[in-house]
């Protein structure tokens, strides 16, 4: 059996790394964290498979779209589905360089899937939505 705790906390850590990897652009941080066979799925939909490619796409929407983009996100609650398996949705809200939200909070959504392998925990999956704002 594996320590709660501990495996909460390895997992909202990988969460932080996002949220820093995207703020400051670093697309290698980004991927790190995920399996090498593992999926993405961004928020217009297009899928990304494996971390190579997660690299790559990430280096084109940093240079590009998400050049300026700042994010604070938050980790929901982590539920394992096994001693090895969890899943866990983080919010995210589009924030400006001094931390104020700019919109919705959260704007996004996503569903991260994690495997412990070892003795480390993966992304295994992640699925980001944009959140509907009713006019």
């Amino acid at each position: 059996m594996s320590d709660r705790p501990t495996d909460v906390a390895a997992i909202e850590a990988i969460i932080t790394d996002h949220e820093r990897a995207f703020n400051t652009k670093d697309a290698d941080l980004l991927a790190a964290h995920f399996r090498e066979r593992s999926w993405a799925v961004g928020v217009t939909g297009v899928e990304v498979e494996g971390r190579t490619a997660l690299v790559e796409v990430a280096r084109k929407a940093f240079a590009g779209p998400l050049a300026e983009g700042r994010a604070r996100y938050r980790s929901g609650e982590v539920e394992f589905l096994g001693d090895d398996v969890a899943i866990c949705h983080m919010y995210a809200t589009s924030i400006t360089d001094e931390g104020k939200p700019t919109g919705p909070d959260p704007a996004m959504i996503a569903l991260y899937v994690f495997r412990r392998e070892g003795g480390e925990w993966q992304v295994v999956a992640r699925q980001n939505t944009l959140v509907d704002v009713p006019a």
